[in-house]
C-alpha cells in the first residue's frame, strides 16, 4: 500500500486529519481486515475520503510502484 500517498494499512494510525469520513471512527488504529483507501483524483475518486473503512476482501490488486509523470 502507498502510505505516501495516505493508504492505510491495519495497525496504521487513523489518518483523520485528511480523511474527514473516519473522523469519528473509535479506536486509533485502523482496524484488523480493514484498509483505508485513496485514490489519486479528490473530485472524482470513490475513496475512503467518501466511504470510509474499505474491507481487505474487496481488494482486487496491490500498487507494487508508482508510475512516473509522462
Amino acid at each position: 500500500m502507498d502510505r505516501q500517498a495516505g493508504g492505510r494499512q491495519p495497525d496504521d494510525p487513523i489518518p483523520r486529519d485528511t480523511v474527514a469520513a473516519l473522523r469519528a471512527a473509535p479506536g486509533s488504529h485502523v482496524p484488523a481486515g480493514r484498509v483505508v483507501l485513496l485514490g489519486d483524483n479528490l473530485a472524482l475518486s470513490h475513496d475512503s475520503r467518501r466511504s470510509g473503512y474499505f474491507t481487505t476482501d474487496r481488494l482486487l490488486g496491490v500498487v507494487v510502484r508508482r508510475m512516473g509523470a509522462p
